[in-house]
């Protein structure tokens, strides 16, 4: 086997803390995103109901037109000021709200297929952990089998010419046991005539 280092891996104690790290880091971003998602849908609602509140009465400033403005900002996403030669003032809100609320829309619908496209690389993602995992587990069992079988052959190897070494030399200790006894023979046999 000479001087290299054997590594052996059980097809059950591979270290892939790696991988599965990563897929809860995908898994994590994925439940992070429905979150969002679920916020972001409720701040619509909220506006699709104000507005419709707003087209239905009249009211005066709308406080969450700021609101409104403010999230689009630090997205950097602005309204264009709507300038209408009008005195009503609850129209120039209406037309901000609807400008808003397309905005909002739009995001949304950015931020849905932004998941999905997430969501269906992560499973062509787990297809190939899935393959890997398969074929790193196929290479540690036929590694293991060639191993084993290398054992077994320089065991069969060692054990039977230690057996025939064994062999031999019961076969020879009988021999010297048996001209031993015939000696002995002998010499009674010399005593008595003696």
């Amino acid at each position: 086997m000479g001087d290299q280092q054997v590594v052996f891996m059980s097809p059950q104690a591979e270290n892939l803390e790696y991988l599965y790290s990563l897929v809860d880091k995908i898994s994590q971003q994925m439940t992070e995103n429905k979150l969002k998602r679920a916020e972001l849908l409720r701040e619509i609602d909220v506006l699709v109901n104000e507005s419709n509140r707003l087209s239905s009465k009249k009211q005066p400033q709308d406080s969450n037109l700021p609101v409104i403005a403010n999230f689009l900002k630090q997205r950097n996403v602005y309204v264009k000021d709507v300038t209408h030669h009008s005195d009503n003032q609850d129209d120039v809100e209406l037309e901000c709200l609807r400008r808003q609320n397309s905005l909002l829309k739009a995001m949304l619908r950015d931020k849905c297929s932004n998941n999905n496209e997430t969501l269906a690389l992560l499973k062509v993602h787990e297809g190939y952990l899935s393959d890997v995992v398969s074929l790193l587990r196929r290479d540690v069992l036929s590694y293991h089998q060639a191993l084993i079988g290398r054992c077994r052959a320089l065991y069969e190897e060692r054990v039977c010419m230690l057996e025939d070494e064994e062999f031999r030399r019961y076969m020879e200790n009988i021999s010297d046991i048996q001209e031993l006894m015939e000696i002995s023979e002998i010499f009674r046999l010399l005593l008595r005539l003696t």
